[in-house]
């Protein structure tokens, strides 16, 4: 978009470079990749990132928010993946390979974030999170290699708990509160992810027991 002709279209920008940068920092929390068995790996980072990013543009573009939730969320998008393009270089991929990775990342980030968005829908209409947990497995937790059993389902669940609960957040939030620019993403939903790995599944002996 062509943000730069003008002065409200340059506020916009700035207001998504910021609000990406508040998601950008919050999805690289060590709880993700530790506690929630996420890979720490470009695509983990991604996966983290296209959860939260896609719950926040999806309140954004909701019909209360108006054109100037749809503006900034088209500015947050915009400021995602220059992020990722220079992110790509910056690891060694060529040029010619920059813009078809690019091409592939926006068109899984838009069925993330669709996917993400009715799924949270569902829950608030219903109070159900099946949704949300089979549009969690799938992406997040659908090629991890080396988790399995109850510790994927435990780190399913987690993950799930944290979405329902950052959207919660999003949710209450007006066109206003994301113009401000940078949020301060309650730190309760670190501890949500953290207790509930905690507490979710069996130890290895009882499970090894159930098995029997």
């Amino acid at each position: 978009m062509f943000y730069w002709l003008t002065r409200k279209g340059r506020s916009m920008y700035r207001n998504g470079c910021d609000l990406y940068g508040s998601l950008l920092s919050y999805a690289r929390h060590p709880a993700f990749y530790q506690n929630g068995h996420v890979p720490d790996t470009f695509d983990g980072r991604f996966e983290v990132l296209s959860l939260h990013t896609g719950l926040l543009v999806g309140r954004l573009c909701q019909p209360q928010m108006g054109a100037e939730g749809t503006m900034l969320a088209q500015a947050v998008f915009d400021a995602m993946f220059k992020n990722l393009d220079w992110g790509m270089r910056e690891m060694g991929v060529g040029d010619l390979g920059v813009p078809k990775r690019i091409k592939k990342m926006m068109k899984a980030f838009k069925g993330r974030a669709f996917a993400y968005d009715e799924a949270s829908k569902v829950f608030f209409a219903s109070g159900q999170d099946g949704s949300m947990i089979d549009a969690v497995a799938r992406n997040i937790y659908g090629e991890v290699p080396d988790l399995h059993g109850y510790e994927k389902t435990a780190a399913i669940h987690a993950m799930t708990h944290h979405a329902l609960a950052f959207a919660s957040y999003v949710r209450a939030l007006e066109i206003g509160d994301f113009k401000a620019g940078k949020l301060e993403f309650p730190a309760i939903m670190m501890k949500i992810l953290h207790e509930k790995q905690q507490g979710f599944g069996y130890d290895n002996d009882e499970q090894e027991r159930r098995s029997a």
